[in-house]
């Protein structure tokens, strides 16, 4: 007995030794000895530092590790930060939101990570004020849709061809831009000042037939010319042509009483 007991005291010890070390480690005193560094993180955790290296936008040039995580378990429970930390409600409209993660699904690279959700109207314009008010304030079929029904991805612009048949074969996007200039405010058309009549003719095919086949001078410019700025614009002919005739010709006539059709004219 008297060497078993040598044996088992000569096992105990350094078991003992061991866990008052690691007791000692724990401890909130041996805690305030310990000074993590941003490059000690990557030893045991090594997606987040990838994903920021990656996609961390200013959560990689504007802070470190330690900015946000401030504790490390077991030696404090302030380890995972709320968003607000640093996302102060008070600054922007966008920090009120709830629920960050729901779109931000991965704080370590936050608008890589971002998901839209389904009707995200409200949350999107927290940061696009100006183009929900255009939505808004302009009806349209574009303003019945979520914003997420065109933009899937934060950032993505769709082709207009995704959704709308083009007026003409072979026209682009940049020819659709060219005239519904605001995409959230689709019917506040501009022509510019170069628009073909074809494209005019798309939706006015039986006016810009007469037009095309008249041999006096409107035959020979643009719509354009005479229907200037916010589509759809009706101009005077005194516009162009201020007052030609005397008023005893005119005898409370007006011009098209005897010129029949701006886009079809008799002389």
């Amino acid at each position: 007995m008297k060497n078993g007991t040598k044996l088992h005291g000569a096992i105990l010890f350094p078991s003992v030794l061991l866990l008052a070390v690691c007791l000692w480690l724990a401890s909130p005193a041996r805690a305030l000895d310990v000074q993590l560094q941003p490059t000690d993180c990557v030893k045991c955790h090594q997606d987040e530092p990838a994903w920021i290296n990656a996609n961390g936008g200013k959560h990689k040039t504007e802070i470190t590790c330690l900015d946000c995580h401030v504790e490390h378990l077991p030696w404090g429970s302030d380890t995972i930060p709320k968003c607000s930390r640093c996302h102060d409600p008070g600054d922007q409209k966008h920090f009120t939101l709830e629920n960050c993660l729901g779109c931000h699904t991965n704080p370590h690279m936050p608008i890589a990570s971002l998901k839209l959700l389904p009707d995200a109207k409200t949350q999107c314009g927290t940061c696009h004020e100006q183009e929900l008010a255009w939505i808004e304030q302009n009806p349209s079929k574009h303003a019945e849709k979520s914003c997420v029904f065109c933009h899937w991805a934060h950032g993505k612009i769709p082709n207009c061809s995704k959704c709308h048949e083009p007026h003409l074969a072979g026209q682009t996007m940049e020819n659709c831009l060219s005239c519904h200039r605001n995409p959230h405010k689709p019917l506040n058309i501009l022509p510019p000042d170069n628009t073909p009549v074809a494209y005019c003719g798309a939706c006015h095919d039986e006016i810009a037939a007469k037009l095309v086949k008249m041999e006096y001078k409107h035959g020979k410019l643009l719509c354009v010319y005479c229907h200037k700025g916010q589509h759809p614009t009706v101009p005077k002919c005194q516009d162009c042509h201020g007052t030609p005739h005397g008023a005893g010709i005119l005898k409370g006539r007006a011009c098209l009483d005897c010129h029949r059709d701006p886009h079809d004219l008799l002389r």
